[in-house]
């Protein structure tokens, strides 16, 4: 399929102002283009505005598509805003301040989960799409489609899907996950299925891949439906790669409990992979996950480095190298912000041990507080207006330490499952609300008696 060229800035801007319909939005756009004109009738040599930045030209493009974008770190494709997930820009003035703060960045397209959204299926490895058409008997569907690396891997593509309500279901509703689909005996990625979990984003087109590729439009069409035969591939094939990781992993567990501790180590000066508790193609997902391990238990990030470098040299196959190699990449990983440092609250209700016979259970602040409004109401008489009912009550909690407040309804809940289960009804009795014990047949019996 033939590549389109990329429209100019002034094309651009009218079919913005067309998509938005928002009089505010067309004003600046077209601003840009006149500020664009007399710059290039003055061959000013200025540094560029923020019309003339690379983020806000690739940007707009995607706006102009309906897209939702986010800046990427230049030369990597490291997201940079902590919401580009759940609150990507999707208006020219979001672009605008982008590409102030931003002016020589790259643009990721981001989406979540949820029906009509887009997501995307990332194809890495070479053949993943022919095992797909060959697989299924069918071919893969004309979507707005991008090359990430159109030079020299044409292969790497970036299919841009909408979400169905079959696809939905299928990959999980409201708890599916982003997919990595790695093949096995190579370590390497085959495709990965992002925006059909709590987020993922593809760099857009225009932008510039690490090793100096431009990711290049390979079709220029709307956005489709994904079509179900594909979501039943995907859906299959992931969920063999899960099957066949874990049985790896079972494997891997039961060789290594049966070598004895001498024999452990001498496998391991030898460089046997399998005599680590961790192979050497899941070292990065170790790395990761005992970073998130640490800093969540509240250590310092200089301090999770220094753990997670000790860890993968002692449990992970070809560690030592490995950590010479990536030192940068786990670095990297201990200061992503994206790791929050947790703090001792998981400590907080920690209790020692109690002896056996000793133990002693503590009724919750919501069991004392519905205990002590039962005491207080079984001392009501029988009869008594409301409004004194809930001063005797407030008054009994304060004197523990507790409050009541009728004007909220929780409160208001605890006090009539209370009154019920004392065998209070309430009555209007000459304009005053009246609590009464008893069912109203027993009180009615009760007046006919002489």
């Amino acid at each position: 399929m033939a590549r389109t060229s990329l429209p100019s800035i002034w094309h651009l801007s009218s079919l913005v102002s067309a998509m938005t319909n928002k009089h505010s939005e067309s004003r600046q756009l077209r601003h840009a283009e006149d500020g664009l004109s007399a710059r290039s009738a003055a061959g000013a040599s200025l540094a560029p505005t923020w019309e003339e930045t690379s983020y806000f030209k690739i940007a707009a493009r995607q706006i102009a598509r309906g897209f939702g974008v986010a800046p990427v770190h230049p030369g990597e494709k490291r997201g940079i805003l902590w919401n580009q997930f759940s609150h990507p820009a999707t208006t020219i003035s979001e672009v605008i301040q982008h590409a102030k703060d931003f002016p020589d960045y790259n643009v990721c397209v981001s989406s979540h989960r949820g029906i009509g959204r887009l997501f995307f299926l990332d194809i890495d490895a070479e053949g993943a799409i022919e095992q797909i058409e060959r697989e299924t008997g069918c071919q893969m569907p004309e979507t707005f489609t991008v090359q990430s690396r159109p030079e020299t891997a044409p292969y790497k593509r970036h299919y841009y899907f909408r979400s169905t309500p079959y696809s939905f279901e299928t990959f999980g509703g409201r708890n599916s996950k982003e997919v990595n689909r790695r093949d096995l005996k190579l370590d390497s990625t085959r495709y990965d299925l992002k925006g059909i979990g709590r987020g993922g984003y593809v760099v857009a087109e225009g932008s510039i891949h690490p090793n100096g590729e431009m990711y290049t439009i390979m079709t220029d069409g709307p956005v489709i439906d994904v079509p179900n035969w594909l979501v039943d591939w995907l859906t299959a094939d992931i969920h063999t790669f899960r099957s066949e990781r874990a049985k790896l992993a079972a494997q891997r567990k039961t060789e290594i409990s049966q070598l004895s501790l001498d024999e452990k180590k001498i496998l391991q000066e030898a460089g046997v992979d399998s005599a680590y508790e961790i192979s050497e193609a899941g070292t990065y997902g170790f790395v990761r996950s005992r970073t998130g391990s640490f800093l969540s238990l509240g250590c310092t990030r200089e301090e999770a480095l220094t753990l997670v470098i000790s860890q993968v040299k002692r449990f992970c196959a070809n560690g030592s190298e490995y950590v010479k190699k990536h030192r940068d990449t786990i670095r990297k990983e201990a200061f992503d912000k994206a790791y929050k440092i947790g703090n001792a609250a998981a400590f907080k209700y920690a209790r020692p041990k109690p002896e056996p016979g000793n133990i002693i259970i503590k009724p919750s602040p919501l069991q004392m507080r519905r205990s002590l409004v039962e005491k207080a109401m079984r001392g009501l008489p029988s009869k008594i207006a409301a409004t004194k009912a809930y001063d005797r009550l407030e008054s009994a909690l304060k004197a523990q330490g507790l409050t009541l407040d009728r004007t909220k309804n929780a409160d208001l809940r605890l006090v009539g499952r209370a009154r019920k289960t004392v065998g209070y009804r309430v009555e209007n009795v000459g304009g005053v609300q009246t609590w009464i014990k008893g069912t109203a047949k027993t009180a009615k019996t009760e007046r006919s008696v002489p």
